[in-house]
């Protein structure tokens, strides 16, 4: 997540300095041959597929103007939603190895549903700043303190950073309870 966070940001703002244009805005903008259509052409197959497809996969939302007329889209790519949303399935992951429940009283209580807070809020700031700048924005810059420093500053708090760092898969649960079944009964269930 870290590494992916550097990257980000490295190829928005400093790949211009080196390269001469922002590679991560090209890459995202432009639209990739088919290969549907390359293999149906060379083959003389008679298909007619689309010739370009719009990847890499992202979402655009429009960018509406002080007028309200829309300027242009910003885009959130792929990337941006699901490796944070592996980081989240990690942190849910751990609450259900702790016996922890999501809707725990108070709600937001739960690491995982203050990194979805987390990671709505930093969402929120990437596109404002997106509209603010009226420049690309990498999106990791903002979702990985976002969904990373709730989680930290929440474990330190109580005392299970090291735990939650360390910690290998939950063990399995017996259907009934939340307490975890033993090693004998593991091996009873995969005969």
């Amino acid at each position: 997540l870290c590494g992916l966070f550097i990257y980000d940001i490295f190829w928005v703002f400093f790949s211009s300095k080196i390269f001469g244009n922002n590679v991560m805005l090209e890459v995202a903008t432009q639209q990739s041959t088919n290969p549907v259509s390359i293999v149906a052409q060379k083959l003389n197959l008679p298909i007619s597929p689309i010739k370009l497809l719009p990847l890499p996969a992202k979402l655009m939302f429009p960018s509406i103007a002080g007028d309200g007329s829309v300027r242009g889209f910003t885009m959130l790519g792929l990337g941006d939603i699901v490796v944070p949303g592996i980081f989240l399935a990690f942190v849910l992951r751990y609450e259900v190895g702790q016996g922890r429940v999501l809707l725990m009283k108070p709600f937001l209580s739960s690491l995982f549903v203050r990194a979805v807070c987390g990671y709505v809020v930093a969402l929120v700031i990437s596109f404002v700043f997106n509209a603010l700048f009226e420049a690309a924005q990498p999106a990791l810059l903002y979702l990985v303190p976002g969904i990373v420093a709730p989680v930290v500053v929440s474990a330190v708090m109580r005392g299970e950073l090291a735990i939650l760092w360390t910690q290998t898969p939950c063990s399995p649960r017996s259907p009934h309870n939340s307490t975890p079944l033993n090693s004998s009964d593991s091996q009873d269930l995969a005969v």
